[in-house]
């Protein structure tokens, strides 16, 4: 799977939740994401929105729902439920707040390793390869022709 073929994929089910999505779906995808915000970035730079930030927050606002629904099909892909995505991504925001709320070198160091360990298991777990064959959230991916017209099997990812 490309990137093009990816990034259809996930803005092609922009709201499922349901399913799978595989590793290449997911990353490409992510990114997207990366690209499109320093696209805003500059757009806000080049119209002078430094301080507002309007295309990069309308760009974040519109691919919010599609990066969520990409991650819970990933985690599905891993027979892990889209809940879980709380469980990797809220403690680290929560030790970073902490951290800057405790004050100083020190809690901010803290915070800061705390959250890089916390981000480095999501990093983990969203790079393990799925679940082969069926699980409880569908059938394997790579072993399902998709809609754009690939086997994924094939493809090397």
């Amino acid at each position: 799977m490309g990137f093009s073929d990816a990034v259809a994929a996930a803005l092609g089910r922009y709201a499922t939740f349901r399913g799978r999505a595989r590793r290449a779906e997911y990353w490409w995808f992510v990114l997207f994401t990366v690209g499109t915000s320093l696209i805003g970035s500059a757009l806000d730079m080049l119209f002078g929105f430094d301080e507002v930030g309007v295309f990069g927050t309308l760009f974040a606002l519109a691919l919010l729902v599609p990066g969520i629904a990409v991650l819970v099909r990933r985690l599905h892909d891993i027979d892990r439920s889209g809940w879980s995505a709380l469980a990797l991504f809220l403690p680290p925001a929560l030790a970073a707040l902490v951290g800057v709320a405790a004050g100083g070198e020190l809690g901010i160091a803290v915070g800061f390793a705390v959250t890089l360990a916390l981000y480095g298991t999501a990093i983990y777990f969203l790079t393990r390869p799925g679940t082969a064959g069926p699980n409880r959230f569908g059938d394997d991916p790579k072993a399902t022709p998709q809609p754009w017209g690939t086997t994924a099997r094939n493809s090397g990812l």
